[in-house]
């Protein structure tokens, strides 16, 4: 029965013919298979492990799917549940295949996805005419957290199922993977649709600084980043930008020469693309117009009075 079931898939998916129609049916019948033996060959040690991610509420994350075989395995169709937590995250995620999945182009590979119930995502790839799939990264599911997600770790179970190149069903176990919601613990929401928080205002905004705590919500310089966790405490930089990754947003930092002052040597740094007009990339836009200008200048000459980048609440 699985055999003739299996060919005729393969049948119909050479000719274009059903697979849409069909790929429901295929997945949800492939677990069955896999959990009461049907067709069972020799057992196979083959592994479908769900990966793990963090992701703030609000924000979003890649989960990968892995196949892990042993050498000489023929598994040209799988089928993977995926249960996750639908108060947490909306439903259903985002789901690709990863390519490449076995020889041939991408036409000779099919991902299904349906939603079976609840909490549950159903996904099946099928090497269509019998092209095996190799191990590795098959698929990957994009997860997108709730603002009201709870923080901690969210299990994402997995129940799988698979079949040989020939049609026979093959052994094959899923392992579970994460999804790590880094929320702050101060009781405020991160929620994009919202204003962020600032003027100490921390009801009907979204969190200001989604992974500091900071109940408060103080926003000196108004920018939209709580100063718990701004780049620039006290100059308005609402982009964030860093160019330098040195936990200084250009908008504060005059460092050029990466010597913790701001001195002669800097300025000499900013001179150049000032009266080029262009940033050479060491952050001297400090102000994130697109150009060097006078703006940029008088950032400039503000912390080159000061002798120092900052102040920053990140930089060590």
């Amino acid at each position: 029965m699985r055999t003739d079931f299996a060919r005729s898939l393969r049948h119909g998916s050479r000719h274009g013919r059903g697979v849409a129609r069909g790929a429901a049916l295929w997945a949800g019948a492939l677990l069955l298979a896999g959990l009461l033996g049907l067709g069972a060959a020799p057992a196979l040690a083959a592994e479908l492990g769900i990966g793990s991610a963090s992701l703030p509420p609000g924000g979003s994350a890649s989960v990968p799917v892995t196949l892990t075989q042993d050498v000489g395995d023929s598994i040209s169709a799988l089928s993977l549940d995926i249960h996750f937590d639908a108060a947490a995250f909306d439903d259903p995620p985002s789901c690709a295949i990863a390519p490449p999945i076995g020889p041939g182009s991408a036409s000779d590979k099919s991902l299904s996805q349906s939603s079976p119930s609840p909490g549950v995502v159903r996904l099946g790839i099928l090497g269509i005419n019998n092209h095996v799939i190799p191990s590795g990264v098959v698929l990957s599911c994009s997860f997108q957290a709730k603002p009201t997600a709870s923080a901690g770790a969210h299990i994402l179970a997995g129940m799988a199922g698979a079949s040989n190149a020939n049609g026979s069903s093959a052994s094959i176990t899923a392992q579970p993977g994460s999804l790590q919601v880094t929320g702050d613990g101060d009781g405020i929401p991160f929620d994009p649709s919202l204003p962020p928080c600032t003027g100490g205002a921390a009801v009907g905004c979204s969190d200001n600084c989604p992974v500091t705590a900071n109940p408060g919500q103080q926003d000196g310089d108004g920018d939209g980043v709580g100063d718990a966790c701004d780049l620039c405490v006290v100059v308005p930089n609402p982009g964030q930008q860093d160019a330098d990754g040195d936990l200084y947003g250009d908008a504060c930092d005059c460092d050029f020469d990466q010597n913790g002052q701001c001195g002669i040597a800097d300025f000499n740094l900013f001179l150049s693309d000032f009266q080029s007009g262009t940033d050479s990339g060491i952050g001297s836009d400090m102000d994130a117009s697109g150009q060097v200008g006078i703006g940029d200048f008088n950032l400039f000459l503000d912390g080159f009075v000061a002798g120092a980048p900052g102040p920053s609440a990140q930089a060590p």
